[in-house]
């Protein structure tokens, strides 16, 4: 049983191109100049080797874009929020954007170098991976450091919990720390975190389920999906043979989808059983996955660059046009 206070566990971009928008039903051409607003609902990709971020309304019709980024690797948006925040990774910045994707606030030069990954927070600030400087750190909501954690190792990924006020934070050693999510001191990370989890592989997937009390984790390495109890870290269960487990979202009745990379798949994991309930394959390069409306998933392919829309057992949309897109995220009107 895992006690508190540090105890180690061990677990066994170039020009935009013109995008085209197919259906299962018939073909169309969704691109716009974008400054859009969202409506009902609006599909935020992180379109890496383009260098950009664009969004997309619910039949794949662009309705925002933003250009001012360089390989960006991640993005995140808080429930209720009218912000979000992307890791600009080769521009070394972090950097707070409206719904519109118009600029409100970026991190100072020098700040972070190779930012992977960003978590929202309810106050408006982020947690970052400052993934070559070896460091999470947490900014406030105009982009100014509050504190910096020393990982003693290249930080990978970070993801909120809404209902612990803590933020988890893992590096590329395999290794999982928590913390508070309003930490404000300087030091080091396995000296301030409430605990610490070891001996996963590199992890390629992170997402906290607050509603239900779980941490979901790609172990890449490991070829599992691994989930964990939110309030003390214990393992309740693992999902094997999983070839590139990659990004990860959680479903409001607490399943998890889960792209997967190599296999080609996207998977809807029971929260319960940890068994698969739903299934798409034949996908290239799954990257990362969204909640869409009902049962829907959305999910980005890297290798095949585009963005699917999988509903109902098929593919429902597909969005051309993309190149190595590597995150996506859903916001609909009602803030989810």
């Amino acid at each position: 049983m895992l006690k508190r206070n540090l105890i180690l566990i061990p677990l066994m971009l170039a020009l935009p191109a013109l995008l085209a928008v197919t259906t299962c039903d018939t073909g169309t051409d969704g691109a716009d100049d974008g400054g859009g607003t969202p409506g009902e609902g609006i599909v935020y990709v992180v379109d890496k080797m383009n260098d950009r971020l664009i969004g997309f309304d619910y039949a794949g019709e662009q309705r925002v874009l933003d250009l001012f980024v360089t390989r960006p690797t991640d993005m995140d948006i808080h429930p209720g929020a009218d912000k979000l925040w992307v890791a600009d990774y080769a521009n070394d910045r972090v950097t707070l954007y409206d719904l519109e994707l118009d600029f409100e606030s970026t991190t100072a030069d020098g700040l972070v170098n190779d930012p992977y990954t960003v978590a929202m927070l309810p106050d408006g600030g982020c947690w970052v991976a400052d993934r070559v400087n070896g460091d999470f750190v947490r900014l406030d909501d105009s982009a100014l450091p509050v504190c910096r954690l020393d990982a003693g190792a290249p930080t990978r990924h970070v993801a909120y919990d809404s209902a612990g006020g803590r933020v988890w934070l893992g590096d590329e050693n395999g290794t999982l720390y928590v913390v508070d999510a309003d930490w404000s001191t300087d030091g080091a990370a396995a000296a301030v975190a409430d605990f610490t989890l070891e001996d996963l592989g590199v992890i390629r997937g992170l997402v906290v389920d607050g509603d239900n009390g779980l941490v979901w984790v790609s172990d890449f390495d490991g070829d599992r999906l691994i989930c964990l109890d939110s309030e003390d870290g214990a393992l309740l269960g693992n999902v094997l043979n999983l070839d590139g487990p990659m990004g990860l979202a959680v479903h409001p009745d607490g399943d998890c989808w889960v792209a997967v990379r190599e296999d080609g798949r996207v998977l809807r994991i029971d929260g319960t059983s940890f068994d698969v309930v739903t299934e798409y394959d034949e996908l290239s390069g799954p990257e990362d996955v969204a909640v869409g409306e009902g049962d829907d998933c959305w999910v980005v392919e890297a290798t095949g660059n585009t963005l699917k829309l999988l509903s109902d057992g098929e593919t429902a949309l597909t969005v051309e046009g993309l190149s190595s897109p590597c995150g996506v995220e859903y916001y609909d009107a009602s803030g989810r």
